[in-house]
This record gives structure tokens, sequence and C-alpha cells, in this order.
């Protein structure tokens, strides 16, 4: 049977995983309304990549994940999935860069190509990696990656450092880093989508929780 859960009592563990863009918009209030309604329950979180998280959950390992879903296909039967946000990319760039092609502002997509690119490896970020390169390639130009990580905050000190640029969700300008520059892209800007996965066959009662005060905080009425 897909996701198995040892059988026994109410557990009071409960174990999210969580990719790093989301440490930066939904994660923080979400964590701190569940421990709010639930102060009984011991919260346990670990950052993930998507790809890593979703095949944890079809193992029967932790509780709910918030990921990034796969591109360009549905995720697993066995898991359930509410969408949680969505969110433009914008440019992260060393504030010492003049080079870049600004139109009142914000960044040209023109300005894009020829810029070196801080990017997370395919292989960790599918969806995110395909999401940045699909943009360059849709504006006639490919993405000149010299660099990878798989932590946001480790891409947004590498271009502190002045290794390059990044397209990264717009809630990382919470993310305040010396000698990092956030630029809108102007025109269409392509849109990330994060939600919570958590297998449907779990009957662990710490769950239903979680995602009800996650639909309420999308409704607003949390």
């Amino acid at each position: 049977m897909p996701c198995p859960r040892p059988s026994g009592g109410c557990e009071r563990v409960f174990s999210v995983s969580f990719v790093s863009t989301a440490d930066y918009s939904i994660l923080p209030l979400l964590v701190r309304r569940y421990a709010a309604c639930f102060p009984e329950v011991e919260i346990s979180l670990t950052e993930a990549t998507s790809n890593a998280q979703i095949v944890a959950l079809l193992e029967g390992k932790g509780h709910v994940g918030l990921v990034i879903p796969p591109p360009h296909e549905a995720m697993p039967e066995a898991l359930s999935y509410l969408l949680l946000l969505t969110e433009r990319l914008i440019a992260a760039v060393p504030e010492n860069w003049v080079r870049l092609s600004l139109a009142n502002g914000w960044l040209a997509p023109k300005g894009l190509p020829g810029a070196p690119l801080i990017l997370f490896p395919r292989q960790n970020a599918p969806a995110f990696h395909d999401l940045v390169t699909g943009y360059y390639a849709a504006h006639g130009g490919q993405a000149r990656i010299v660099q990878e990580a798989i932590q946001m905050q480790t891409i947004i000190s590498l271009v502190s450092a002045g290794m390059g640029i990044a397209l990264v969700p717009a809630s990382l300008r919470n993310l305040a880093c010396t000698g990092v520059s956030y630029i809108n892209l102007d025109g269409p800007a392509p849109v990330l989508e994060t939600g919570i996965a958590w297998c449907s066959a779990d009957a662990t009662p710490t769950i239903p929780g979680f995602v009800n005060i996650a639909r309420d905080m999308i409704a607003g009425t949390n």
C-alpha cells in the first residue's frame, strides 16, 4: 500500500517538510497559526527539495510537505495536494551592476541572456529550473548558468558576492542581504506555485488540522 503509516495513537510530533522558497513566504505564518491552535503538538521542520519530499511522503516518511508541484505532470495519485499561493518571479541583482537593461526601474527581458545566472540544479528542483530557463527561451535567449545551489539563501549570498543574478520568488524581498537589489521583471513574469502535499491514505489526526488552517488562510478567514 502506498504511503504506509504505522498504526497507533494520536501522534504528538507533526513532521512538516518544505522547500527553501516557502521559508520566506507562507511557511512562518502557517506554522505559527498551527502552533497556536494545537500547542500540545510538537512541530518538526525539515528543509528539502520537492522531489525528495514527494518520495518521502510516498514512503510514509513525514506528514505534510510544502512543495513546488512537478512540471508538466500531475502529482502522484497517492498524494493529495492543496495550492497555497502563486507569486511572480523577480530578479535578485548585485547592487553594483549597472549593465543590465532597465525600463523605468524594471528589468527588461533583453537584459537577462548576457548576465551570468545562479540557479537550482534541475535534478533537485526541476519545476523551478524549467520555469526560469523557459522564461529565457520565451524571450529568445538562453540562460547562461554559472553557478548552482540547492538553498535559496545560498543563491542570494552568491548574488551578493557578485557572481551573477538570480530569478527568485517575490517573497524573497523578505530576505534582506547586503549588496543585493531586488528588481521587478518588465512585462509578464513567470509565476511560481507552492502547495501542500500529503498522503491521501494517511489517517494521522494532526494532518486535517494543518490543512484546514491552510484552507482558512487561503480564504482569508483565519
